[in-house]
């Protein structure tokens, strides 16, 4: 993403207002912003000798950080509402508020040719999952879910495990047992581990009639699973992840790529079977 000479001298001299008075800027970023952030630190740090050191997550959490006296001297949000609500609280300092970019909403695949450039792969349904930035706390994700509402998206549950690290929403989109889930993440904190929102845990979830069974089967052929066995997933169901790694005892894996395992209830069987 090339950023205009325009925007980055405006966030430079913000910055460097900043820096005048102390050797580090703290800087709270959208995590949509993180590339660019990066790339105008490194021309901040060039150009002054100073240090800006950024810290990444969502812009709902970090107005409420701010609201609880985080110490962060600029803050780079994905909205306009939290800054105003800043200002208009007293929070930040009076006429300093300005936008610095104008974002847009993107919808992508790494498989080619899937995502048309109408976004009618939504409609159609021929894809497992959706991940998107939680909309409670981050702009981009409240207007994918917009956006999903108006193509026919129900959200029907949420998760929130501080082990693993996300905050879910999960959605469904069309209706019976051929609807597809689509599951909304965001990390709880972005600096953390697991990286929900990054691209090595993006997955693909596939049916099963017999969960145990499949397992069981799977190993003995040399499978290797990813720690944790057989669990109740975000969604209610019972759930396990094949590895994406190989190891010498287990030769067969997700080759790279994480693949769920996902017991169907009944009703999702017997359509299925009705189309062997």
């Amino acid at each position: 993403m090339r950023l205009p000479t325009r925007l980055i001298t405006a966030i430079a001299a913000c910055w460097m207002s900043l820096a005048a008075h102390a050797e580090v800027v703290n800087v709270a970023v959208a995590a949509n912003f993180t590339a660019p952030a990066r790339a105008l630190a490194e021309i901040f740090a060039k150009t002054t000798g100073h240090e800006a050191r950024l810290s990444f997550g969502a812009t709902g959490a970090f107005y409420t950080q701010i609201k609880n006296g985080a110490p962060f001297d600029v803050f780079l949000a994905a909205d306009d509402e939290r800054p105003i609500k800043l200002e208009q609280e007293g929070d930040i300092v009076p006429g300093s508020r300005f936008t610095y970019a104008i974002g847009q909403l993107v919808l992508w695949s790494a498989k080619p040719g899937l995502v048309d450039d109408k976004g009618d792969v939504l409609k159609r349904g021929n894809f497992g999952k959706i991940a998107i930035a939680a909309p409670k706390l981050a702009p981009y994700g409240a207007a994918a879910v917009e956006t999903m509402d108006k193509l026919g998206l129900t959200v029907t549950g949420n998760f929130v495990s501080e082990r693993e690290n996300v905050d879910e929403d999960i959605c469904a989109m069309g209706s019976g047992p051929f609807k597809v889930e689509v599951d909304l993440m965001q990390p709880l904190d972005a600096e953390k581990k697991p990286a929900v929102h990054a691209t090595p845990l993006n997955h693909v979830g596939l049916w099963v009639d017999d969960l145990p069974q499949a397992m069981a089967w799977l190993t003995a052929q040399g499978v290797r699973f990813a720690p944790g066995g057989i669990r109740k997933g975000a969604a209610g169901y019972d759930i396990c992840f094949l590895h994406p790694k190989a190891s010498e005892e287990f030769p067969i894996a997700g080759e790279g790529v994480l693949i769920e395992l996902v017991q169907a209830p009944p009703e999702v069987i017997e359509a299925f079977s009705k189309l062997a």
